[in-house]
């Protein structure tokens, strides 16, 4: 009996596309494993752990304008407000409105001269229990001595009064990278962990526990969402925008308060309105790890090379030269292969 001889390229024939895709898969292991591994590349690492693929599709919904309008939350701008009186009317014009709770991005630390106001501002807390009130860090550095917890800035009425009060700060994703991705859903502050303001909010708002106070976090769904903005003199006017809802009071238009996200620069208003609607809709989003991410890897890189063979087989079998010519160019190829990877993504 004869025996059958081994052909290598049957074998290359059969299986390249396979082939070539592991092969393409471990030079990127390979590269990745020396990236993370070896000082020498410390900034390239530091800027690959701060990327993300969820920022290119939230881009990407938003360049296509698909917004969702949000029925659920209303934000109220505050920016022109100076005055502790004025800040105080604004809150019990938004109350006559019932809505269901109110968070108040905003610190009132100390006194003024303005005593009128400061009573005023006082009596709102005491009597509304369904705001939710701002804790802050102010200078990073300054750490209380007996806790070693950062140095919190409360309002002057936050003792007496007992109010609710939630932290409104937020991670970047590093000390290079000013993005913020993600919610904290409890901070520790002078030896005790307090909730976040967007879990706090969400919480009175479902009346049960749907963020827990702990020390973990939530990435935030950025899907483009158009909330509907009240300005501080047209309370009364849109009562139908504030009744039963979610809102949020603070200022939408001041420079230092603004933040880097995957949708661009953004009042922090409307990011905490975003880490509201994230974890009041249940749509926070989940990476995959382990063995499944690097098997959805895998299979993108070996779609990815079927696919462009699959392409070079079809222009070859084209009879008609100028058709041949064109899907031959580069450009046009590059194209393809762009969209093809792109397609593979957004599934």
């Amino acid at each position: 009996m004869g025996t059958k001889k081994f052909d290598i390229l049957q074998v290359w024939q059969k299986w390249r596309v396979a082939i070539v895709a592991a092969l393409a898969f471990v030079v990127l292991l390979m590269i990745g494993f020396f990236t993370f591994n070896l000082s020498l590349f410390n900034p390239v690492k530091d800027t690959l752990k701060t990327y993300s693929m969820t920022d290119y599709f939230w881009q990407i919904q938003q360049a296509a304008d698909d917004y969702e309008h949000s029925c659920l939350i209303t934000l109220v701008d505050m920016t022109e407000l100076t005055e502790r009186s004025d800040i105080a009317m604004a809150l019990e014009a938004i109350e006559f409105c019932e809505p269901k709770v109110i968070g108040v991005d905003m610190v009132f630390p100390g006194l003024k001269e303005d005593t009128v106001g400061d009573n005023m501002i006082r009596d709102v807390a005491a009597t509304y229990p369904n705001i939710v009130w701002s804790l802050k860090f102010g200078d990073k550095n300054a750490y209380d001595d007996e806790t070693g917890c950062p140095s919190p800035i409360r309002s002057f009425f936050a003792e007496e009064t007992r109010c609710k009060e939630a932290v409104t700060e937020m991670q970047c994703v590093s000390v290079y990278n000013r993005m913020k991705r993600k919610l904290v859903k409890g901070w520790k502050v002078q030896g005790k962990l307090l909730p976040s303001f967007i879990g706090q909010v969400v919480n009175d708002y479902a009346e049960k526990e749907i963020v827990p106070t702990e020390d973990s976090e939530a990435e935030i769904s950025f899907r483009p969402v158009r909330f509907d903005v009240v300005s501080c003199d047209s309370i009364l006017q849109y009562r139908d925008l504030l009744t039963g809802r979610i809102v949020l009071f603070g200022a939408m238009h001041e420079d230092t308060d603004m933040h880097q996200t995957p949708l661009g620069t953004i009042a922090g208003l409307e990011l905490l309105a975003y880490g509201v609607n994230t974890m009041v809709q249940a749509n926070q989003v989940k990476r995959v790890d382990g063995v499944l991410f690097w098997g959805i890897s895998f299979l993108i890189v070996m779609l990815t090379f079927w696919g462009r063979s699959l392409r070079k087989a079809w222009v070859d079998k084209q009879k008609n030269i100028g058709k041949r010519l064109f899907f031959s160019f580069p450009i046009i190829s590059s194209f393809i292969s762009f969209a093809w990877v792109a397609l593979l993504m957004y599934l």
